[in-house]
């Protein structure tokens, strides 16, 4: 796995390069060896591309050889990490068989809501979507009850910021767009990303190729019940009624997966007007190789692993039309610090 970004100031083309073991089925980056490299590529040709500093478990060396003259010489303390296959925690498989099939919901009267090409209706909510290769999933021509409320709602990019000490750790600042984070979309999985009864459609690119790619079922649109009623009361005193509406909302939802990290898009639709963007970070941790006061920077999550301190942020944009030309009125927002 690389670091980026790729140096520490204009014109630098060096990487660390931290080395795990590539066990099949299992999570890559859950299984860090020790090792990690700087490697200048600036060169044009992959042939001319040096080794600029070793860091082997704790500790640097300037190069290969000096490397190999010390553990030939006794003077490093290796710390054997054993390869012993995809089973217990080295595993992303379930460890335990499956029960129950979970609920589902079902549309007693069919959907009510239509997806035509790259338009979405419904009784409330009409809007069209797309997926930028870089950007990500995006929404136009946002429109309730027949009135646009904005002209674009998209995701812009994903940060994840890294902290350890090793300089493969503490060198990790990555920008998912730079990679694509509609490039990396991947198929959604009936019953597990989506409900099975979800509306899917694919995404027709052309990037990185000659000719146009198809990735099938890229997005999903779906109505879901949110498990609790929008309002309602019950009435025993002096009179006796019971009134309630059911929250159900409209939902928009695609998923990227970059390296280890799957990052679950959703644009939620209610049916009072407002507009909910939900960012969900899933899929497994990074991790390096677990030495001196390491657990500053993290997690232990093996004998000789570390999963190391980082944080996520998404950026999104919002064009909104809201009253038209004529509403001048400033937004504010509001910052809380969260404890995880």
């Amino acid at each position: 796995m690389n670091s980026a970004p790729r140096g520490v100031q204009s014109g630098d083309r060096a990487t660390w390069f931290g080395l795990y073991y590539n066990i099949s089925g299992a999570g890559f980056f859950l299984h860090p060896v020790g090792l990690e490299l700087l490697v200048d590529h600036k060169a044009l040709d992959p042939a001319q591309w040096t080794i600029q500093k070793v860091f082997f478990q704790g500790r640097y060396y300037e190069s290969l050889a000096q490397l190999e003259e010390q553990f030939e010489a006794g003077q490093v303390n290796v710390v054997v990490i054993p390869d012993n296959g995809t089973g217990g925690s080295w595993s992303l498989k379930s460890q335990v068989p499956p029960g129950l099939a979970p609920p589902l919901q079902f549309h007693p009267q069919g959907p009510r809501f239509r997806v035509q090409g790259n338009r979405v209706s419904s009784s409330l909510w009409t809007f069209s979507f797309g997926l930028g290769g870089f950007s990500g999933p995006r929404i136009f021509d946002i429109r309730f009850q027949g009135e646009r409320i904005a002209y674009e709602v998209s995701v812009q990019e994903a940060l994840a910021i890294y902290g350890g000490n090793s300089p493969f750790a503490l060198r990790g600042r990555y920008a998912d767009a730079n990679f694509g984070l509609g490039y990396f979309s991947t198929p959604l999985s009936r019953g597990v990303d989506c409900p099975y009864l979800a509306t899917y459609v694919d995404w027709h690119f052309l990037l990185e190729s000659q000719a146009p790619k198809t990735l099938q079922d890229a997005f999903c649109v779906f109505e879901e019940n949110n498990g609790l009623p929008l309002r309602r009361h019950h009435s025993d005193f002096h009179s006796h009624y019971f009134g309630g509406v059911v929250e159900t909302v409209l939902v928009f939802r695609s998923v990227s997966t970059m390296l280890n990290y799957d990052y679950v898009w959703d644009m939620v639709f209610h049916p009072n007007g407002a507009i909910e963007v939900k960012f969900h970070a899933t899929g497994y941790i990074s991790s390096v190789f677990l030495f001196g006061a390491a657990r500053r920077y993290g997690n232990q999550v093996r004998e000789n692993t570390l999963g190391t301190v980082h944080t996520h942020s998404a950026h999104y944009k919002v064009d909104l039309d809201v009253g038209g030309k004529t509403c001048w009125q400033r937004q504010r927002f509001q910052y809380k610090s969260l404890k995880s």
